[in-house]
């Protein structure tokens, strides 16, 4: 999994453990959200202590939700660019911290 912040972030490496145990509830949210929106998507995941909201966002959609942090919104669009086939794009935010990851999740073989 690749992540803008560096791998020394604490709050990144919590986040991609949570994703790497979520993996498979996240691609399927995925799939629901290109199948109801016909539209590529990103998922948003929303972490408040142990419990986590996943909500699915079109692409077009994710330089608005990111336009609190400059710094990514101006790497948004070099990001999307390098997604390969079948990889997805998370971004995840902590209730009560400003700390915005966003990260790429391999293809995974849904069930």
């Amino acid at each position: 999994m690749t992540t803008l912040q560096h791998q020394d972030c604490e709050e990144c490496r919590l986040n991609i453990e949570i994703i790497g145990v979520n993996g498979d509830l996240i691609s399927k949210q995925i799939l629901q959200g290109m199948e109801k929106s016909g539209e590529h998507v990103a998922v948003h995941v929303n972490r408040k202590g142990e419990l986590l909201s996943v909500m699915t966002i079109k692409t077009a959609d994710v330089p608005q939700a990111l336009s609190m942090d400059h710094e990514f919104e101006g790497k948004y669009a070099e990001y999307l660019n390098d997604l390969k086939t079948g990889e997805s794009l998370i971004m995840m935010t902590t209730e009560g911290s400003d700390h915005v990851g966003i990260y790429k999740l391999p293809p995974r073989p849904l069930h």
